[in-house]
C-alpha cells in the first residue's frame, strides 16, 4: 500500500513539474525541405510550415542565402528562361524562443 503511495506521489509530482515547464514538453526546433525541381518560367511553392517541426509560439521564416522570397511562411521562387543552374537556397527558422535552425536545400531548374 505505501509503495502504491509512493508511486503515486512520485507520478503526480513529475507532471506537475513537466505541466510549469511546457518548454520541457516541446520538441525541439527542426527544419528539413527536400530538393526540388521547378521548370523555367513556372513558379515554385513551398509551405514552409510542412517542413519543420518542434519550436515554441510563431515562428518566423528569412532566407539567409540564395534565390526567392518568402511570405509569410510561403517560399516562392519563379526563374526566368535565362537560369539554367541548378539554386541552392538556405532558410532559417526562428521560433519566440530565439531558437533557431536553418536547412539548405537545392533547385534543379
Amino acid at each position: 500500500m505505501k509503495a502504491k503511495l509512493m508511486r503515486v506521489l512520485l507520478i503526480a509530482s513529475v507532471l506537475v513539474f513537466l505541466v510549469g515547464c511546457p518548454e520541457l514538453l516541446e520538441k525541439p526546433l527542426t527544419l528539413s525541405i527536400p530538393d526540388q525541381e521547378v521548370l523555367q518560367g513556372e513558379t515554385l511553392q513551398i509551405e514552409l510550415l510542412d517542413h519543420v517541426s518542434g519550436g515554441i509560439g510563431t515562428l518566423v521564416f528569412t532566407i539567409e542565402d540564395g534565390v526567392g522570397d518568402i511570405y509569410g511562411s510561403t517560399y516562392t521562387y519563379a526563374p526566368g528562361y535565362d537560369v539554367f543552374d541548378n539554386q541552392s537556397v538556405t532558410i532559417r527558422v526562428k521560433d519566440d524562443r530565439d531558437e533557431s535552425v536553418e536547412d539548405t536545400f537545392e533547385i534543379v531548374v
